[in-house]
């Protein structure tokens, strides 16, 4: 009896972490919209210096808008994700920041303040951004990266 309800238990705990939607590495989380297409996020960013530890955040941030989408949204358009890696690959999105391409789309970005040491023994940082969801989606659309809504 006991044996069947510790490997009900074990079960059950599996489901649940089965169901888990944004990975546990992403750090990245919504904290409102502002207006309409605007969404605000708060990001960790790991590196060595400032302006490396924005960069990371910032790009955790459109690799969750683009790849994973923001699961607590109340808008459908910002829980799922804008596009997927057949449509948008790794090496797009490399491009993308290389030639400050996301950049137009940061409305708003601040830092807190308390830089935290990461188990590697790096430094990490917590952003908060703002990014003009609509502004980004119409972007891709026009450069064949993503499908057009309805299409």
């Amino acid at each position: 009896m006991l044996k069947k309800g510790l490997l009900a238990l074990l079960c059950l705990s599996f489901l649940i972490a089965s169901c888990r939607r944004v990975p546990a590495g992403a750090n990245v989380v919504l904290t409102g919209e502002p207006a309409a297409g605007l969404v605000s996020v708060e990001a960790t960013g790991q590196g060595g210096n400032f302006p490396e530890m924005e960069q990371n955040a910032l790009r955790k941030t459109f690799e969750t808008i683009l790849f994973v989408g923001l699961p607590s949204a109340a808008t459908t358009a910002y829980r799922q994700p804008m596009t997927d890696a057949r449509q948008f690959s790794a090496a797009d999105l490399d491009q993308f920041f290389r030639q400050e391409q996301h950049r137009p789309f940061v409305v708003q970005s601040r830092r807190f303040t308390g830089r935290r040491r990461t188990a590697a023994g790096g430094r990490s940082l917590r952003f908060a951004f703002t990014i003009n969801h609509e502004a980004l989606r119409r972007h891709l659309e026009q450069r064949g990266l993503i499908r057009p809504f309805g299409y």
